[in-house]
């Protein structure tokens, strides 16, 4: 490979690294986004898969309020939309002593910062 061809390669990863930068500074922990229509997709969050439950992700869904269409099978939603109470303890992992694990109870429903300007609308 020429010296041209050489850098022209560097720029052209350069101009990659710099495209994935861009689009992880818009996602959450691990590339997560939220399917929540104003949330900022917050690092520090913990996302969550849509329920199997048919009825459940529709309601999910339909709290999300996004004008496209989301694809359950990888949309996720963040913590910041659960009270307390939607979550059960992890017992597996506090008996081992392993990194407590957000675990949502199966029949939760996202409650908390949906709409524009109400921070906690539960």
């Amino acid at each position: 490979m020429n010296d041209s061809a050489s850098s022209d390669c560097f720029f052209y990863f350069k101009f990659l690294k710099l495209k994935i930068l861009t689009i992880n500074k818009k996602m959450g922990r691990n590339g997560n986004t939220c399917a929540v229509a104003i949330c900022p997709s917050p690092q520090e969050a913990t996302y969550h898969v849509f329920p199997k439950d048919e009825r459940l992700q529709k309601l999910w869904v339909d709290l999300c309020k996004r004008k496209e269409t989301i694809n359950i099978k990888t949309a996720r939603i963040c913590s910041s939309h659960f009270k307390e109470e939607d979550y059960e303890r992890d017992l597996k992992n506090e008996l081992l002593g392993l990194p407590i694990r957000k675990l949502l109870k199966s029949n939760s429903v996202p409650s908390k910062q949906l709409l524009p300007g109400i921070i906690n609308n539960a």
